[in-house]
């Protein structure tokens, strides 16, 4: 399978989806549904088209190819198995659930899902032998040898000069899906050139190219190392 950006392994998934919902699949159909305007959702469905999983003529309807349909199928599997996962077993909000299942079905192996969903079978198939189970919302989590970092740096921290690599992305949705779009992915270096006069917007330097983000675009953005040019 193609390797995806996960904004459009998202594309993919929400083109199958509204596949099955309504039979035929528009450009402003998928802009609603992922609340991201018209030109970002064109863009998306052009670079789909271009890796062949998708076919689409200019305001026409989107099908998937064979290919497509494949990888989406897997997106939405790994998808709905998370959300079963974590609200039939560890009993997570249905909101929180669904939020949760968009971000970790981007980094799950097939070997690991694969072991995931044999774990949910058999916690499902064994439920009434597990008392336990029922027990989650209220266990008495010890976590004192959990470590965490002391601070998280962010974008945001950083001054004019200063370089690193990106982690990751700590936001969800509109923020998240527009750091995406712009090429603000994992492992990308990026370069702050400089702030506005107080400080919104940033101008940083990726990808050779030049781009302004507003601060809360920047506190979302978690980097891996801070150096000082």
């Amino acid at each position: 399978m193609k390797q995806l950006t996960e904004s459009l392994e998202d594309y993919l998934e929400m083109v199958w989806v509204l596949s099955l919902r309504k039979g035929v699949v528009r450009v402003k159909d998928l802009a609603a549904n992922l609340k991201v305007s018209s030109a970002s959702a064109t863009t998306a469905v052009k670079n789909l088209a271009i890796l062949n999983l998708v076919e689409h003529e200019k305001y026409g309807h989107i099908r998937l190819t064979d290919e497509g349909l494949e990888q989406a199928q897997d997106v939405y599997e790994r998808h709905v198995a998370l959300n079963r996962f974590f609200t039939g077993i560890l009993g997570v909000d249905q909101a929180i659930a669904e939020n949760d299942a968009c971000e970790v079905e981007h980094h799950l192996s097939r070997d690991t899902f694969n072991r995931l969903l044999r774990f949910i079978h058999l916690l499902e198939q064994h439920r009434n032998q597990l008392t336990w189970l029922s027990d989650l919302e209220n266990a008495n989590l010890d976590t004192s040898d959990v470590t965490l970092p002391a601070h998280i740096v962010t974008l945001k921290d950083y001054r004019p000069g200063d370089s690193g690599v990106v982690q990751r992305i700590l936001a969800q949705g509109r923020v998240k899906r527009r750091l995406l779009d712009m090429g603000v992915l994992p492992g990308e270096s990026i370069h702050l050139i400089k702030l506005a006069p107080l400080g919104d917007p940033l101008e940083i330097l990726i990808k050779g190219y030049r781009l302004s983000l507003r601060r809360e675009e920047a506190a979302a953005v978690q980097m891996k190392a801070k150096a000082i040019l």
